[in-house]
């Protein structure tokens, strides 16, 4: 039976198509995020020239006019350095985003040019009353902020803990997103030279205490002395699902605190034994040196994420496929996924790896949950 959202969601795949289309037309070779922040550079680019042609009338005051034109500067040059620093970042922006600026910018400006001299003439007689206003603002603001820690309908999943804002019941886009959160944990094991029996990933039908919704596992023989690249490997697998998240929907969801918590233990052992690049110093005392080494994995994570980006976006069609596969059978073992990781394009910076399986009675199984 047919919810609301996926009757709404088929009703928008043919507009979806056809942006998609014009984006790969536009720019080709892009992933889709990328090609979506590209297609609102141009709408920014757009809108700052309908901004800038809207003109106030010859008698508004001078301090409005001044108001008038900071709002306009501001604003054109938002429209068009936020799509340049969020592709710099390998990050997305939406469409609807960027038409909203525009259409709110429009509306204020329209606002200053016929009520601006009236309110700078209300805060010269009362400025009293500005200041009431602000400090009204900033407490609603405040309360806003508060109330909104309370929201029901929402997943906020942390490492070793149950976090405090837990849906039991998942909602259509909960489970869509965790299964394209899982599907890109799991076509990371692409690059093992065998799949184990014992990889498995799963899609709960609600949050279990711990707020888990998901899950890729594969019991494998615990070694404590790593190879570079088994734990270049264990890296990208953490972030695999946020990454997978990116690029389907130009952001991660909440949820991944779990993954990066992962991460940030497998990057300090990974620098701290000298790989990667830079200096690292594992006991920095000084407030410089933690500053060069936090660059240095801020680095490093935005080089993985970009290049899984990259990745994600070459194996689409596989990750969608796989995506829906595991949001309508739930569970997916060894064999089944093989079929998916044998139309993979793997990368050669993605290290090829022997996974072990554990022996009896000494299995570590290594979740990835979204």
């Amino acid at each position: 039976m047919n919810t609301r959202p996926e009757k709404m969601k088929e009703k928008l795949k043919p507009y979806e198509a056809k942006l998609r289309k014009l984006q790969e037309r536009l720019f080709t070779g892009t992933t889709r995020h990328a090609g979506f922040t590209m297609l609102n550079l141009l709408i920014g680019f757009v809108g700052s020239g309908l901004i800038l042609g809207f003109k106030p009338s010859n008698d508004i005051s001078f301090l409005a006019s001044c108001v008038y034109t900071v709002v306009t500067i501001l604003t054109c040059a938002f429209l068009i350095l936020r799509p340049i620093i969020l592709m710099a970042q390998n990050r997305g922006q939406a469409v609807m985003s960027v038409v909203m600026q525009i259409a709110v910018t429009i509306a204020i400006l329209s606002f200053i040019d016929t009520q601006g001299d009236m309110v700078i003439r209300s805060v010269e007689e009362h400025p009293q009353v500005a200041v009431a206003i602000i400090v009204g603002y900033f407490i609603a603001g405040h309360i806003y902020k508060l109330s909104s820690s309370f929201d029901i309908g929402h997943s906020e999943v942390a490492a070793g803990r149950m976090a405090v804002r837990i849906k039991k019941s998942p909602s259509e886009r909960d489970l869509e997103i965790a299964a394209v959160h899982e599907a890109g944990h799991a076509l990371i094991y692409a690059a093992a030279k065998e799949i184990p029996d014992t990889l498995k990933v799963e899609l709960l039908d609600r949050f279990d205490r711990r707020g888990v919704l998901g899950s890729v596992s594969c019991e494998a023989e615990n070694h404590s002395l790593l190879k570079k690249s088994e734990m270049e490997f264990n890296m990208y697998l953490c972030l695999a699902g946020m990454a997978a998240e990116k690029v389907r929907y130009g952001e991660f969801s909440a949820g991944s605190s779990n993954d990066l918590a992962q991460w940030n233990a497998q990057c300090e052992l990974y620098l701290s034994n000298g790989f990667g690049e830079g200096h690292y110093l594992p006991n920095a005392a000084t407030s410089f040196e933690r500053e060069a080494n936090a660059k240095i994995r801020t680095t490093l994570h935005s080089d993985q994420m970009f290049a899984l980006s990259n990745f994600f976006g070459r194996n689409w069609k596989v990750l969608s496929e796989l995506a829906g596969e595991i949001r309508n059978t739930k569970t997916l073992q060894g064999d089944q996924l093989k079929p998916y990781f044998n139309r993979v394009d793997v990368p050669k910076w993605l290290p090829e790896i022997d996974i072990e399986e554990a022996k009896k009675g000494e299995a570590l199984s290594n979740n990835k949950n979204p």
